[in-house]
């Protein structure tokens, strides 16, 4: 665990209805999500949590080391146990896919509640911009595992 991550907990709420910013990494930040197969079982993991109502995704970056996660909580949703089931559910399959066991995730996220709606359409933009700034597409279209919800344009 990293120095302080219990730091990151400390006044970390869950508030239906709140947009938050989400971001978790590979253990040793090894580039994993890289590959297709791991890539579409974490994005099929996101949308489940859409499905069962517990969050509405409003965008999605998944960058080879980590993935960015735009979402607003739902009906009794909180943070820890929709991150915990995503990790949980997604390491499993991904696993079960590639015929590997052990960590697969870092312990712990990043949270930021968007706290307005002008906050919204600039995080989007900052999440789906990740694969520029990192070098790795010269165009974000040629970066294939991302998505943002028609009402943020």
């Amino acid at each position: 665990m990293l120095a302080h991550s219990h730091d990151l907990r400390r006044g970390r709420c869950s508030i239906r209805g709140q947009p938050y910013h989400l971001r978790f990494s590979i253990r040793d930040r090894k580039p994993l999500l890289r590959e297709l197969v791991p890539a579409r079982v974490l994005v099929r993991t996101l949308r489940e949590m859409d499905t069962a109502g517990c969050t509405r995704t409003l965008a999605f970056m998944v960058m080879p080391d980590h993935v960015h996660w735009l979402c607003v909580l739902r009906a009794r949703t909180r943070l820890d146990p929709v991150v915990h089931w995503v990790k949980g559910t997604s390491a499993r399959r991904i696993h079960l896919a590639l015929g590997r066991s052990g960590p697969l995730w870092q312990s712990g996220y990043f949270d930021r509640a968007i706290r307005s709606d002008r906050e919204l359409l600039p995080t989007a933009r900052y999440i789906v911009a990740n694969p520029l700034r990192a070098g790795l597409v010269e165009h974000i279209g040629d970066w294939p595992f991302w998505d943002v919800a028609w009402e943020l344009d």
